[in-house]
């Protein structure tokens, strides 16, 4: 029974969240389900993305959904940036609490037992150049096998004009 509203649970709530998303002004989304809500600490996901123009500055993140099972309070995510030809153009770790350290509320956005969570990885960044880039997320806990999450993903959007 838990398990079908588990997965009754994930399934409503990838609706919701794709439905939010169609309307996030990203130029570039994508989310990976992650198999029995794990991940493999040598385990790279790595998403591949066109920017159009170097010109324009971009906001880049993250994104990663939850469970309330999740067993600490916050993620390390490390990442790198390369582009075309595999050069690294940037890289980087983010610790993101998913849990409130205090109350041990869930943070983020949340449906059922699930909750999404949106990191800024690079904010008004410039790429070097238009062309083809890749992302690569590892999880970077000291669990070989982290478990509670049910994906992870990327946004890539233009930056909004300071005014």
């Amino acid at each position: 029974m838990q398990r079908t509203h588990r997965f009754l649970g994930l399934c409503l709530g990838s609706a919701i969240f794709g439905l939010a998303a169609c309307g996030s002004g990203a130029t570039f989304e994508a989310t990976r389900d992650l198999p029995n809500y794990q991940w493999a600490k040598d385990s790279l996901a790595v998403f591949s993305f066109e920017v159009p123009m170097a010109e324009q500055s971009y906001e880049l993140g993250y994104h990663l959904r939850n469970t309330a099972s999740y067993p600490k309070d916050r993620i390390h995510v490390k990442f790198v940036l390369t582009d075309s030809a595999g050069k690294v153009v940037a890289t980087g770790m983010k610790a993101t609490f998913l849990f409130d350290a205090t109350t041990g509320e869930p943070l983020g956005r949340g449906l059922g037992d699930l909750f999404e969570h949106e990191v800024p990885l690079l904010t008004k960044y410039r790429f070097p150049h238009r062309g083809r880039y890749s992302l690569g997320l590892q999880q970077y806990t000291r669990e070989e096998m982290l478990i509670g999450v049910a994906s992870v993903g990327i946004t890539l959007r233009k930056s909004v004009p300071s005014e």
